[in-house]
């Protein structure tokens, strides 16, 4: 699957947002959990999706620093589980487009911008990350090309 990994070069102008505490940390566990009351208690589907962006971006920040500090395993993870989070997203805009609200433009530019990002940084990861290590990468740039052409075919 690596070989059908083309590294574009080209950088795309989308900050992410800072990460906070790291999964190396052992405090981490309570953000988790702080994250999941907060998306439990959130109702609105787009607030929802916005918020599933946020921790989306989070971890694909986070996968980022863990890399650079040598924990290719963790830093991979957290990419796979950054992805898996973007999907949550964009499938809860789908719904709620489905049932009448659509994003707003800027929301649509934003989730556009992020998958891209994403990609770049799966892409940097895979070029740094060693071999035994490159799993959840592989599984992660699988599934950002799917939501990329999600993301394409509707909106």
């Amino acid at each position: 699957a690596l070989a059908q990994v083309e590294v574009k070069g080209e950088s795309v102008e989308y900050m992410l947002p800072f990460a906070g505490l790291l999964p190396d940390n052992p405090l981490y566990y309570f953000k988790e959990v702080r994250d999941n009351f907060w998306l439990f208690f959130t109702r609105d589907n787009m607030k929802k999706a916005e918020v599933l962006i946020l921790f989306s971006d989070r971890k694909t920040s986070a996968a980022q620093m863990l890399s650079k500090k040598g924990k290719w395993d963790q830093g991979s993870e957290t990419m796979l589980e950054a992805e898996q989070d973007f999907k949550r997203m964009v499938d809860m805009v789908v719904l709620s487009k489905n049932q009448g609200v659509s994003p707003e433009v800027a929301f649509i530019s934003q989730m556009k911008q992020s998958n891209k990002k994403h990609r770049e940084i799966i892409e940097t990861l895979l070029g740094d990350t060693p071999e035994g290590s490159r799993k959840p990468l592989e599984e992660a740039v699988g599934l950002n090309n799917s939501l990329a052409e999600k993301l394409n075919e509707s909106f």
